[in-house]
């Protein structure tokens, strides 16, 4: 079941170019699409055949790399960003820049995911030596130059998986060399 966008009060987001990047918008849309919901991803692999991820706004900081602009937590980012404190152009001088702007141009691959739902394999890393993130769940998307990570861990005191990292890895990456394993489903619970 794909989640009804119906309800959301505007266009979906379209992130493009660096000139579509607008920090408010991106923590409109995530709130209004993601924020307090679960989706359950049902997979070919028998040892995790269906995985519950559980979205909270106060992700979207890091996952936009927002971090590396403010050195706050996240409650204080949002609060920065809906008050216009924090932007496109009063970060556009920190040296993390770039990457940052990296992240934020690959906010699209999440509605890829989850509502578009036209990516169909997520790689199994838990096991995976290194693990720098300790990720344990990672969704790829190779382009021409580089490839997008959308990266899950299941913290231990809970059994959902929560949003880690988006973020851009170079195309011969490790992810590239893991076995895929295909996603069969994927439905919005709440």
């Amino acid at each position: 079941m794909q989640k009804n966008t119906q309800n959301i009060p505007f266009k979906r987001l379209v992130i493009s170019n660096i000139d579509d990047i607008n920090f408010k918008d991106i923590l409109i849309d995530y709130k209004s699409i993601f924020d307090g919901h679960h989706v359950k991803v049902e997979t070919n692999y028998n040892l995790l055949s269906s995985f519950i991820i559980s979205f909270n706004l106060n992700d979207l900081p890091h996952l936009m790399g927002w971090n590396k602009l403010s050195r706050r937590r996240a409650t204080q980012i949002i609060k920065d960003v809906n008050e216009l404190k924090l932007t496109k152009q009063s970060s556009r001088s920190n040296h993390n820049w770039h990457q940052v702007s990296q992240r934020m141009l690959s906010y699209n691959f999440l509605t890829r995911i989850f509502l578009d739902q036209d990516i169909k394999v997520c790689i199994l890393t838990r096991d995976m030596k290194p693990n720098r993130l300790k990720l344990d769940i990672v969704f790829t998307y190779p382009r021409t130059k580089d490839c997008i990570v959308f990266g899950l861990r299941k913290p231990k005191n809970r059994d959902e998986f929560i949003p880690t990292t988006l973020h851009i890895e170079p195309l011969n990456n490790p992810y590239k060399y893991r076995r895929k394993t295909t996603v069969k489903k994927i439905e919005w619970l709440d």
